[in-house]
């Protein structure tokens, strides 16, 4: 099951708070951004811009002695503060 399954499944029991804390963890993302998602798929408001990006390539980007770059690249994608990008990246790192 995918990550978006599980969370239109704990939004579908009306279970927003789980949902958001979940999205949270899986991501990295604060408390803003992850609200804004998971309205986004409960159809409250647009889906928020690029969710998507390729881990691949920013364990490459950390490989190359990038993580600054990565870090960077992760904020801008999804949106998130720098702490969370640094915890996430980090945790690609293990």
């Amino acid at each position: 099951m995918s990550l978006d399954d599980e969370l239109k499944q704990l939004i579908g029991q009306n279970r927003l708070i789980e949902a958001i804390k979940l999205y949270r963890e899986q991501t990295g993302c604060g408390l803003k951004e992850a609200k804004d998602y998971i309205d986004s798929l409960a159809g409250r408001a647009p889906t928020p811009v690029a969710q998507n990006i390729d881990d691949d390539y920013l364990r490459s980007l950390v490989m190359s002695g990038r993580k600054v770059e990565a870090v960077k690249l992760y904020r801008e994608k999804i949106g998130c503060g720098l702490k969370e990008a640094k915890d996430y990246i980090d945790s690609l790192q293990s």
